[in-house]
């Protein structure tokens, strides 16, 4: 597995369902969330720290600027399996 998984299809065509099922101990955020964009954008560093591993980022192409955080971190942890992005 690699460090970064990455999901895109059609919008509703069941990413969020089959992600979800695939990965059921990972934390779940959907970044068309208001509150959860804004934690992001205010200190996208701090979050991903905060957040650990085994995260789902689901609408991720909400926040453009996160895909070189979580590059950077998931450098640095060189762990499988660190992030599962999803979008349209």
């Amino acid at each position: 597995m690699f460090p970064i998984l990455s999901l895109t299809g059609p919008c509703q065509s069941d990413k969020t369902t089959l992600l979800k099922e695939i990965f059921p101990d990972y934390q779940y955020f959907n970044l068309e969330r208001i509150d959860f964009r804004e934690m992001i954008t205010l200190d996208p560093m701090g979050f991903l720290k905060a957040t650990g591993s085994k995260v789902i980022f689901d609408k991720v192409q909400n926040i453009p600027d996160l895909f070189h955080y979580i590059q950077v971190i998931s450098d640095k942890r060189n762990t499988p399996g660190q992030y599962v992005l999803s979008g349209s």
